[in-house]
């Protein structure tokens, strides 16, 4: 067989592939974690899932004197009172669960309150102050779309960073 035969037969091949990518992306497949095509875990944390809004630190944060290596930390203070992040669901996840709280480097007297909203409407809302945390379960069944919210004090505080602590998704 010619080498311009196998290099014809390896770019159809490719051109097939990158067909059936670009349905997938368009006929609405995808799940906000994956594809269609892709298997699904039963659990995602949310430091491993891109927001579609917003913006997040990534990576470990003290709360209330325990560490939780897979958080999300929204950042809040004087000029940036509120901080959203959104999160496409795709209807597919269960349960959304995080241990909210201020990370322990925010200001003494530190305020801020936690709400977790489904496609627009409000479902939980807490508010702690700095050395307090709190373990959150939100019943997620069914919404196609989560939005964090951490809300600071304004202009009476300083910056003040409210952490999700091992924020995921489950199926159960």
């Amino acid at each position: 067989m010619s080498t311009t035969g196998q290099k014809g037969r390896m770019l159809r091949r490719a051109a097939v592939a990158a067909c059936a990518v670009l349905a997938a992306t368009f006929t609405g497949t995808t799940t906000g974690v994956g594809t269609a095509a892709e298997p699904r875990p039963d659990v995602v944390y949310l430091i491993a899932a891109a927001p579609l809004d917003g913006a997040v630190v990534r990576g470990g944060a003290e709360v209330n004197g325990r560490v939780y290596p897979r958080s999300i930390v929204q950042r809040v203070g004087p000029a940036d009172p509120v901080n959203q992040v959104e999160y496409h669901l795709g209807r597919h996840w269960k349960s959304f669960l995080a241990t909210v709280g201020l990370r322990d480097d925010s200001p003494t007297g530190g305020t801020v309150s936690f709400e977790v909203s489904l496609d627009g409407t409000p479902v939980h809302r807490t508010e702690l102050t700095v050395g307090q945390s709190r373990d959150i379960v939100v019943d997620t069944g069914g919404a196609f779309r989560m939005k964090l919210t951490v809300t600071g004090p304004g202009r009476q505080g300083g910056i003040n960073y409210g952490a999700w602590g091992d924020a995921r998704l489950t199926t159960s």
